[in-house]
């Protein structure tokens, strides 16, 4: 009987350190996740100063220093659970420095990703207005008529009614238009650029339904 008692006891005393262990580690979890938010916009904002992914990752854990202080809390906590046992004094230092690097490697991982992505974006930006700027102005007239074509097809109305709506669907073609001319003459503005775009779309648009010419 004493046997059994004892058994019931320790298989007790295991199920309570398993839930308190998986409590611990859902807890731990849930930090770092904190924590990866955190870095993960601070990061963002920061990316703009042009500085390296180092510099940049210890930046935002400063900023996020309250969410990395619970993070590491919650690792040393989950540790203890798992050794089922105190840790020296020593053994903890340790345990929280390993803690941290493996948090900063993660941001400065996040920290060239973001880098990354923001060089290829200016990079495709870069290769767009090249591209734009190599367009003939005819072509891009033609490529807001074709447009215009395209949605004249579908739509069921004539007239006044049909040239907003057409217009509005073409706006990348027109802005596209508005663009390359003002690159061909940066003179004349951006503005005007586009007024003139919109105009040469809606008189266009007018031919094609029959409307008023604006």
């Amino acid at each position: 009987m004493a046997l059994i008692v004892m058994l019931t006891v320790l298989l007790g005393a295991q199920a309570h350190g398993d839930n308190s262990r998986n409590a611990l580690k859902g807890s731990a979890e849930l930090l770092r996740g904190r924590v990866q938010e955190c870095t993960a916009a601070e990061v963002r904002k920061l990316n703009k100063s042009g500085e390296g992914a180092a510099i940049l990752a210890d930046a935002a854990l400063t900023i996020c220093r309250n969410a990395v202080e619970d993070a590491v809390e919650g690792g040393v906590r989950l540790r203890r659970v798992e050794l089922r046992r105190g840790m020296s004094p020593a053994e903890e230092r340790q345990y929280r420095t390993a803690l941290g690097r493996t948090l900063r490697d993660a941001v400065v991982s996040d920290a060239v990703a973001v880098r990354a992505s923001d060089e290829r974006r200016r990079e495709e930006a870069t290769h767009s207005v090249a591209q734009l700027a190599a367009q003939p102005i005819e072509n891009l007239k033609k490529a807001v008529g074709k447009c215009l074509d395209v949605f004249a097809a579908r739509m069921d109305r004539e007239g006044d009614d049909a040239i907003e709506p057409v217009t509005e669907m073409c706006r990348p073609e027109i802005e596209a238009l508005a663009r390359g001319a003002f690159l061909a003459d940066n003179s004349i503005g951006l503005a005007k650029a586009r007024d003139e775009a919109l105009t040469f779309a809606i008189q266009t648009a007018a031919k094609r339904f029959g409307g008023k010419v604006m």
